[in-house]
């Protein structure tokens, strides 16, 4: 991982990690055969509100997904 000297503030990385555990517990099952798993879905999220989150504090757009570190809320790239 790369970081990138920006860090989310304190009440984003909350909401952040709210949905990281929201997607670890939820369970990988799906209703029918053609679609994505709950648990997938629940990762996607977080994936792209912590992507969101990246660019709003003014970090280019870039393919694929900003991560982020939690324990101090920087965004890194791989």
């Amino acid at each position: 991982m790369k970081g990138t000297g920006v860090h989310a503030t304190k009440e984003e990385l909350a909401e952040l990690e709210k949905l990281a555990d929201a997607a670890e517990n939820t369970p990988a099952i799906t209703m029918a055969s053609n679609q994505q798993d709950f648990a997938s879905v629940m990762w996607e999220r977080v994936e792209k509100a912590t992507h969101a989150c990246a660019l709003e504090h003014g970090l280019p757009e870039i393919d694929g997904y900003y991560g982020v570190y939690l324990d101090d809320g920087e965004f890194v790239t791989v």
